[in-house]
């Protein structure tokens, strides 16, 4: 029934605290829910307007139920009912009447027990497990106006009749086995998944038995609706599917579950299904990308928000890199932005997709593409020193075929769009030699003033950041033409002063030397 292998998260729930979960019953929404029919879409609307047919919630489970089977199913009961009514039901003392009860359900209706059954077979073939059971005996008992609940507890659900006061306890079936079946590869699973989750420490994994911490942690000792009961059915019809490997199914079923049954229970088996859809998803359809956006609902509280964008690059490596599916990539993304709304978990995968599609034009060789994106991943993350780096390199790129009069524009505007960037050596290295480069230029070209106005730029970075290497050739070439254009013009003092200055950056260089000794 379940795998062989043991489950792989590819993302490990690391801080999960699941009693929060319990308090949050909006982690899934009506809107969430896939319904494999219209008619249990039709029964779950009743539950959103909190008017709630339960036989039909009951039935819905199956894609196959409608409105004629629970007319068929509604009827049988009120056949038992009447049945169970006479010879004077009302005049039995309450002891009586539930041991009639009993006795009337287990003759004509409960036939043989089955572990995999779910409500629609109860009638249809009286196969039964004690969730079922109790399920028919919470209809007969409403009927009847005797009042009930339903205790859980470890492998076993079953109800009480008049809990206020007698406290009956109706046995539906075996007891040890009654609830759901768990075979030994499952519940090890879901054992490691607590250690994963760090609900539970390796000790205590490695010495307690697997069906003790099992039990403890999926069972809780507790009283329950109808409703609840109709999300334990769900929750188990999830383990059914996950058995026969129906991944998306079972989640489906347990969203389900969480929605009428919102507890700890229920979200820690939500959460342990979830993590298995994410681990076989391979994002060749877009609606594998809803797996993250409802795990971004527990960013920052229970799965920290690098575990989704660690699975959004997972994401990246198959769409994007693997198999080039540019446009399908971009459907991802889009839909994840206009569903996810944790702002951490937005901002992170924003930053993630302008900066891995910049990645990639720049590994073709289209810089200026590239740089746009890596532009807008820094506007996302200004502090992401990859990004950083990245921007620097493009920028580089750009310049190869750049006047050095654009070199300087470009670098002064990305330093105004970008202060950040004011702390980035790589950055600031880059500036100073575009100051060294125009700075040599205009000397060359006669324009002494901007040429003196470039130098000072660098020598302020230089004073500013003394410990950033520089490009000790420029040095020597810029303040060597600065000389030049002195000594021509018969100004020797002044052309060694812009020699011992280009001295002071670049000691012992060949050039400034050379010149110096030459005047």
């Amino acid at each position: 029934m379940i795998l062989p292998r043991p489950i792989c998260l590819i993302f490990v729930i690391a801080v999960l605290s699941i009693n929060s979960f319990a308090q949050s019953p909006a982690l899934v929404s009506f809107d969430d829910l896939t319904f494999t029919s219209e008619f249990e879409e039709e029964t779950f609307a009743g539950v959103k307007k909190d008017s709630i047919d339960y036989l039909s919630l009951f039935l819905a489970v199956s894609p196959s139920a409608g409105r004629e089977l629970r007319d068929q199913i509604s009827n049988k009961i009120h056949q038992e009912t009447e049945k169970i009514s006479q010879k004077k039901f009302e005049k039995l003392k309450d002891e009586k009447k539930i041991e009639r009860v009993y006795e009337l359900i287990n003759g004509d209706v409960l036939k043989q027990y089955k572990e995999e059954t779910l409500f629609p077979e109860v009638l249809s073939s009286g196969n039964f497990n004690c969730l079922t059971a109790s399920a028919f005996y919470g209809f007969v008992f409403s009927n009847l106006g005797v009042s009930f609940e339903f205790k859980e507890s470890a492998n076993h659900v079953h109800p009480v009749a008049f809990p206020g006061s007698l406290q009956i306890k109706v046995e539906t079936t075996d007891p040890i086995f009654g609830f759901q079946y768990f075979d030994a590869k499952l519940k090890a699973q879901f054992v490691n998944y607590l250690v994963f989750a760090k609900k539970i420490s390796k000790e205590e994994a490695s010495s307690v038995s697997v069906d003790d911490i099992f039990n403890k942690y999926y069972f809780p000792d507790s009283s329950i609706g109808m409703r609840e009961l109709a999300g334990l059915q769900y929750m188990n019809d999830a383990f059914y599917n996950f058995g026969k490997r129906n991944y998306a199914c079972a989640f489906q079923q347990v969203q389900k579950a969480y929605y009428l049954y919102p507890s700890d229970r229920v979200s820690t088996v939500m959460l342990f299904l979830l993590s298995w859809c994410i681990t076989e998803a391979d994002y060749n359809d877009i609606r594998d990308a809803s797996y993250l956006v409802f795990a971004s609902r527990f960013a920052g509280k229970d799965i920290e928000t690098e575990m989704i964008l660690l699975e959004f690059r997972n994401l990246t490596d198959k769409v994007l890199l693997e198999r080039s599916q540019n446009a399908l990539y971009d459907q991802f993304y889009f839909f994840l932005m206009d569903e996810i709304e944790m702002p951490d978990v937005r901002i992170s995968i924003e930053k993630e997709y302008y900066f891995q599609k910049g990645r990639l034009l720049l590994s073709s060789f289209r810089v200026k593409e590239a740089l746009i994106y890596f532009e807008k991943a820094l506007s996302v993350e200004p502090d992401d020193l990859e990004v950083q780096a990245y921007c620097v390199q493009s920028l580089a790129f750009t310049f190869s075929s750049a006047s050095n009069q654009e070199i300087v524009r470009s670098i002064e505007e990305f330093e105004m769009r970008f202060p950040v960037m004011q702390t980035n050596e790589s950055f600031i290295s880059l500036q100073m030699l575009g100051y060294l480069q125009l700075g040599e230029e205009k000397f060359d070209f006669d324009q002494p003033v901007e040429g003196e106005v470039l130098l000072k730029k660098f020598e302020n970075l230089f004073y500013l950041h003394p410990g950033i290497s520089i490009h000790y050739e420029k040095v020597g070439d810029a303040y060597s033409a600065a000389a030049v254009y002195h000594f021509k013009r018969n100004n020797k003092a002044v052309a060694r002063t812009y020699l011992n200055r280009g001295l002071k950056f670049s000691p012992e260089n060949y050039k400034l030397m050379y010149r110096l000794r030459a005047l």
